[in-house]
């Protein structure tokens, strides 16, 4: 449920956040349903397609390096900030920010399927 994906997400980065820890991302592993079988003829198992495999498996966490946001990276902010554009936001941010942005691109990333 897409609710329950929202609040993992956000529980999880807020406490990167207080731990002051960047440079995460979201590993998403999808796993097909199994497909249903037929019994086996003269040792042959057959697919059936009739569209009752049950649900797949979504398996996902947050993976990657855990920066710890120390004086080099504030350094490569304020460095990076002052080098782009200033409408660009630097790559790397302190973690309330990063956290954030996180947050919003995963929001864009999952949606839930509305029936009509």
């Amino acid at each position: 449920d897409l609710r329950y994906l929202e609040a993992a997400v956000f529980n999880d980065t807020q406490l990167l956040s207080k731990l002051h820890l960047m440079d995460y991302s979201l590993l998403l592993a999808a796993v097909p349903p199994e497909p249903s079988h037929s019994p086996s003829v003269n040792g042959l198992s057959m697919t059936l397609g009739t569209g009752n495999e049950g649900p797949g498996t979504l398996s996902l966490g947050i993976i990657d390096y855990l920066r710890p946001y120390t004086w080099d990276k504030q350094v490569e902010t304020a460095w990076k900030s002052l080098a782009q554009n200033s409408s660009d936001q630097p790559t790397v941010i302190e973690p309330d920010n990063y956290a954030g942005r996180f947050l919003r691109a995963m929001s864009t990333y999952f949606v839930a399927d509305c029936p009509a």
